[in-house]
């Protein structure tokens, strides 16, 4: 209780203080304490008259104890609280201690799926509050890189060897990659691919896919088909068009799946419910590799009830952006192009042609596309090119695959 006084005093005493803390009012326990806080945030921390203050209090609680005198008392004492964010943070800290405490509460009472995640999202949100405040200073920077001078450093995540190297070794932590294409070009396969060529090439990594144009048992199935180089058509009826030798490849390469490190959602829809799913899974594999894919960003829905597709790009841009660097992990986000580029000479997709948003280039590490170039003119080479038009920490550059539709699998050329 000492400690909710001493911030309201302080807040009574200088109350435009609140524009530059976030304060919430859920985290004094004490009700007048609450009103008071309320007032001042109401206010914008324009009002200091301790009668006007008191009669909007009484308009909001007649039956307050509190009087003219006591609130003039109250700022009076706020002269000498010189520590507000220092307590304002243990208040803060104090109430989450609180939730994270009624939760596990509750999972030890009733140890459903629901009330563990709950207990899980306290946690995460404790451990971000204990973190270390930066300072801005790079001695710890530099004893890193000396660090780095001396003795060979893991790459980042590996997939074919030729985006490999173009990505300097791997995609890293911190990383966001956009991957664009128009319809039919196969980026929902390359996606696939790059997951099944993660995992090959990396020990301990866990892979989450959040599929919104397709449900979990169709996006399984690709896999399955990629996995066993299975004609992707027959999984349409399986029982009558796999053979027997085909339906016992399937039902090992399934065992695997499901085994596996591999996660695939199709329920979420909004940035929001996409960014608790994704911190939530950082955290459960903080001590692996963990790489996220997006099928695709133009589908996800705001969370604050944005309408206007390019400002519901801008904001799941800057929210997938901000959870690689806040969470140290990369995240592969699938995009749409343009059909400006069907209309032109030049068939070569440009970072112009990501569509609806400029937030997308802006934001993203790297940015590659999918297309193929002798398409329309069936008398030269025909291949699937992936060209890597953006790279902030490696090279640009194009890599061939080729693409065998039936078994969803792109072999690097």
């Amino acid at each position: 209780m000492e400690l909710e006084r001493k911030v309201v005093e302080r807040i009574l005493y200088e109350p435009n203080v609140v524009k530059t803390t976030n304060i919430k009012t859920e985290w004094f326990s004490y009700p007048p304490f609450r009103q008071l806080v309320e007032l001042v945030l109401e206010t914008g921390g324009q009002e200091k008259d301790p009668l006007v203050l008191f009669e909007k209090l009484k308009e909001k609680n007649p039956l307050t104890t509190y009087s003219t005198e006591a609130i003039y008392d109250m700022q009076a004492e706020g002269f000498y609280g010189q520590d507000l964010d220092k307590r304002i943070k243990l208040l803060m800290q104090r109430y989450y201690k609180q939730l994270l405490d009624k939760a596990i509460e509750v999972y030890a009472n009733e140890s459903t799926h629901s009330n563990y995640l709950i207990m899980k999202d306290r946690m995460i949100a404790m451990e971000k509050l204990e973190l270390p405040e930066d300072d801005g200073t790079l001695d710890s920077v530099m004893d890193e890189i000396n660090y780095e001078l001396e003795n060979e450093v893991e790459d980042g995540i590996k997939f074919y060897p030729g985006l490999t190297d173009i990505l300097g070794g791997g995609i890293l932590g911190g990383e966001f990659m956009i991957i664009g294409a128009r319809p039919a070009v196969g980026k929902t396969a390359f996606a696939i691919n790059l997951a099944e060529e993660a995992d090959k090439n990396n020990d301990e990594l866990a892979v989450d896919v959040f599929t919104l144009e397709m449900t979990k048992k169709q996006m399984s199935k690709r896999f399955l088909s990629r996995k066993t180089e299975i004609n992707s058509y027959k999984f349409r009826n399986p029982a009558i068009k796999l053979n027997d030798a085909e339906k016992e490849t399937v039902r090992g390469a399934a065992e695997m799946l499901a085994k596996g490190n591999l996660r695939i959602f199709d329920k979420p829809r909004t940035i929001g419910d996409i960014s608790k799913i994704i911190t939530r899974r950082a955290y459960d594999n903080k001590d692996k590799n963990y790489l996220v894919f997006v099928d695709y960003i133009g589908l996800i829905r705001s969370s604050e009830g944005k309408t206007e597709t390019r400002h519901v790009l801008d904001e799941v841009s800057r929210d997938l952006k901000e959870l690689t660097t806040t969470l140290n992990i990369p995240i592969i986000a699938l995009a749409q192009l343009s059909r400006g580029i069907e209309g032109r000479q030049e068939k070569k997709p440009m970072l112009s042609d990501l569509r609806d948003s400029g937030s997308l280039e802006q934001d993203a590490n790297i940015v590659a596309f999918i297309w193929e170039p002798n398409k329309d003119d069936p008398n030269e080479e025909q291949y699937t090119e992936l060209s890597v038009a953006k790279s902030r920490e490696g090279i640009t550059g194009d890599i061939k695959y080729q693409f065998i539709k039936s078994k969803m699998c792109f072999e690097e050329l």
